[in-house]
């Protein structure tokens, strides 16, 4: 409405000037109207001035509100709408408008920033936000209090202060995640770290989050503690008991009822038949025990990753090599498909090949007297740019509570299984900053998938 007004006001002030010229032109064609012709040129002359007047006192108000509105100050936006008031009514009322819409946007930005605020400050994890100079933007309370700080304007407070976060929040790159030990105020704190980086306004900033697991840490590491326990036990147990009854067997055949030790001659065949049997049975449940304790030792001598630059095709095609033609004996079929496109993976090549081959094999058990029986594995990228590699099958499935005990040492379903297999493909996943999840039901095959 107002430029509306702003146009007819400049339409009609041109038609004027238009007149006055045409009067001016008109008379000078005429004998003796000198006056009448001065007086129509000074007449238009006043005309365009008061139009270029005019145009340049609506272009300064328009200037002088939008520096005002710039500057978010709303006592020089009220005095331009008053001295406006009189000359454009039009103008004042959409300088009124654009004013109010700009301060219902501020205010509504406040509430949006007091209820971020809000959340942040409620939030039990710790959120530090700084820019790429460093400065601290945003500290939640969360953070203060397990920093033990008030106020952390920059990182370099933070190094000072507290020496072992500093260095780790300024290193920490885009979707990292670390755990990490710290000492804080005297307390050795377990860290997961994690990063964020994103822009605003042109600027780099980096959200980090830190979270004390120590006590979720030590609630797993004892979980974890009391199911190994659980079958250290019932391994030791399953060997360890035929060996005490089969030795007071023994016992009880060697003496009299008296306690004393029988000449040989005096044991019968049948008596000393037995006792070759136990001491047969005495030494086998022996030798199982050794390989159980030599496995467990296995189990826990793993050698530090040798890491690579390892093509993703070429791995692949080798394990592709590696097991087809194993797989074709039982009639079971290998699909291999990479959506990831050229990509290299920084590995350890048999770590990882040991890793697939053992899935792939469990895969293979799990197909045995299944109609098609077919093992797959894919690889895509996900939205953080890392690999993931998923291998399936059509087999028998798990239930629950199979799937939830799966990755256990010496936890295993098949009759002649170590039960470490699965372990030690989650230790060389952890060992490679990865990780490894199942998925399953019965009768409807399993999921693995690796995340690097």
């Amino acid at each position: 409405m107002a430029f509306k007004n702003f146009k007819i006001q400049v339409i009609l002030r041109s038609i004027m000037i238009g007149l006055a010229l045409f009067g001016f032109v008109f008379a000078i064609y005429q004998e003796k109207w000198y006056v009448t012709s001065g007086a129509l040129m000074v007449v238009a002359m006043l005309l365009v001035l008061d139009l270029i007047r005019y145009v340049e006192k609506t272009r300064r108000d328009i200037s002088n509100f939008l520096v005002s509105v710039n500057l978010r100050d709303f006592t020089s936006i009220a005095e331009i709408e008053r001295k406006s008031r009189k000359k454009n009514k039009d103008l004042t009322e959409a300088f009124k408008f654009i004013a109010t819409e700009f301060q219902n946007v501020r205010i509504e930005k406040e509430m949006h920033y007091q209820y971020l605020q809000t959340v942040i400050g409620h939030v039990e994890t710790a959120l530090i936000c700084f820019d790429d100079k460093g400065k601290v933007a945003l500290i939640n309370e969360a953070a203060r209090k397990l920093l033990n700080t008030q106020s952390a304007r920059s990182l370099e407070f933070l190094r000072r202060t507290k020496s072992e976060i500093g260095p780790i929040l300024s290193s920490i790159r885009n979707g990292e995640q670390k755990l990490i030990k710290a000492r804080i105020n005297g307390a050795l704190m377990q860290l997961s770290v994690r990063a964020t980086e994103f822009k605003l306004r042109n600027e780099q900033f980096k959200l980090v989050a830190l979270q004390d697991i120590k006590n979720e840490l030590e609630n797993k590491e004892l979980e974890s503690w009391q199911r190994l326990i659980k079958i250290l036990r019932h391994e030791i147990m399953n060997s360890v008991t035929p060996i005490s009854s089969l030795s007071q067997a023994i016992k009880q055949n060697l003496e009299d009822d008296e306690g004393n030790t029988l000449n040989l001659r005096e044991i019968s065949d049948e008596d000393l038949q037995d006792i070759h049997q136990s001491i047969i049975t005495i030494e086998n449940r022996s030798k199982s025990l050794l390989q159980f304790v030599e496995t467990y030792r296995n189990l826990t001598r793993l050698n530090k990753p040798n890491f690579k630059k390892i093509r993703l095709a070429d791995l692949l095609s080798h394990i592709g090599s590696l097991m087809k033609q194993e797989l074709a004996k039982d009639n079971i079929g290998l699909n291999i498909s990479n959506r990831s496109g050229e990509v290299y993976l920084y590995i350890d090549h048999d770590m990882i090949v040991r890793v697939l081959i053992n899935l792939i094999s469990n895969a293979r058990d799990a197909l045995r007297g299944r109609q098609n029986p077919m093992i797959s594995i894919e690889c895509h990228t996900d939205e953080k740019n890392r690999v993931n590699m998923v291998i399936a099958d059509n087999g028998a499935g798990m239930d629950t509570e199979t799937l939830d005990n799966i990755f256990i040492p010496f936890f295993t379903t098949k009759e002649k299984g170590s039960g470490i297999g699965l372990s030690l493909c989650r230790q060389i996943m952890h060992m490679h900053k990865g990780s490894i999840t199942a998925e399953s039901e019965p009768g409807k095959g399993t999921i693995v998938s690796l995340k690097f």
